[in-house]
Order: C-alpha cells, then structure tokens, then sequence
C-alpha cells in the first residue's frame, strides 16, 4: 500500500544578520557620543537579546538600547582611535560581527600668518579689507564677524574680503572650526581708513624776477 504525504518545506539559514552603519568611520569632539546602528535580517529575525557591543575589548553594551532594527547608545570613548565592535545574532543562531570606527579630537586648530595682523593701520580708497590665514590641520569652516570665509583648496587656509563701513578702529573676531568641530578664535584689532580724496597740490613761486631760473615751493596737503 502506498500513500501520499504532503511535501514539508525547509528553509536553511546560514546567513548571519546584516549590521549597518550610516558612516563607517566618524570624526567628532565628544567622548560620548551618540552611535547607531540598524539591524537586520531576512531569514529567522535578528535575536537582539545577543547584541553585545565593546569598545577596544571592553564592554559597552550597557550604554546602548534597541528600538525596533536600530540599536543607539552614547558609550565613552577615549581620544583619539576607537574601534566599536558591534556582535549579534539571528534566532537561529548565526552571527553578524562589524566594526565602525571613531577618531575623537579634542584639540582646537592653531591659527598663524593671519593678515591683517594685530594693531595694523591700513590706508585704503575702497572699504573692502583682505583677510586670511592659516591652520595646522583641516579646516571645515572660517568666519569673520560673523561672515563666512573660503576655505582654500587645501583645506589648511581661509581667504575672504570685509567690508568695512566706516573709517577708524575695527576689530576682527575671526573663527576657524577643524573637521571635528573644535573651534579656535583670535581677534585682530586695527584702524582702518578710506580716503578717496586726492591730495591737494599748492605751487608757490619764491623767485618774482622772470630773467632768472625761478624758484617754486610744492606743498601736498
């Protein structure tokens, strides 16, 4: 005797679950900052009671919570490298591992050859003032007053025009951000002046007698 059975499907799991990260590497000035990651899997789900997170081999997964596919968490990181370690596993046990790296800097970009430099007295006829300087590391943004500067081709400099609405002392609050956000700030104080007016030419003659070389007195005023 024969009979039929119905045919029973399986599925075989072996991929582990996928870890993704908006960025795999971040530069930033905090040592807590916010990290997260979305997670997924297709098969069996992602069995998030495994998630365990460690920063250079020391547990973190405390600092992080899960809502929904995203795990997030703001673990304390020490400057410079870090490297986080993201593990977890799908309900049948296959396991995702990913790293994302953070660079934590803390250190403020140092400013040199900023023109005009300190205590400068500047004649000019335009109002417009030249202003620049230099970095020792990657600049993201320059301002001046409060205006924004170009930062130049390689990343180091800012370069920018100020225009200035009276004539007398100015001073110049210039702030430079590196790549992390670290802000640095000098200020330049100086007396700017415009002058359009063309300089007054007197010729005095000193000689009356017209048969001798004559003699003349040039005053500029």
């Amino acid at each position: 005797n024969h009979s039929d059975a119905d045919p029973v499907e399986f599925q075989v799991d072996v991929a582990p679950p996928v870890i993704i990260f908006e960025r795999n590497q971040i530069l930033t000035n905090q040592t807590h900052p916010t990290l997260s990651t979305t997670i997924t899997d297709a098969l069996s789900g992602v069995d998030f009671s495994t998630l365990a997170v460690d920063v250079g081999g020391v547990n973190v997964t405390s600092a992080f919570t899960v809502s929904g596919n995203v795990a997030t968490g703001a673990p304390n990181l020490s400057v410079g490298t870090n490297i986080v370690r993201f593990r977890v596993k799908d309900k049948v046990g296959n396991e995702g591992v990913a790293d994302l790296t953070v660079n934590v800097d803390i250190a403020p970009p140092i400013l040199s050859e900023v023109t005009p430099a300190d205590g400068s007295k500047i004649y000019r006829q335009s109002n417009v003032l030249e202003i620049s300087g230099q970095a020792n590391e990657l600049l993201s943004r320059a301002t001046v007053n409060g205006q924004e500067f170009i930062i130049g081709a390689d990343g180091l400099s800012f370069l920018g025009t100020y225009v200035v609405v009276t004539s007398g002392a100015l001073t110049l609050a210039i702030d430079v951000y590196d790549l992390a956000g670290n802000k640095a700030s000098v200020n330049r104080s100086i007396e700017y002046f415009i002058d359009t007016v063309a300089p007054a030419v007197s010729l005095t003659k000193l000689s009356p007698d017209l048969s001798k070389n004559p003699l003349y007195s040039i005053q500029v005023n």
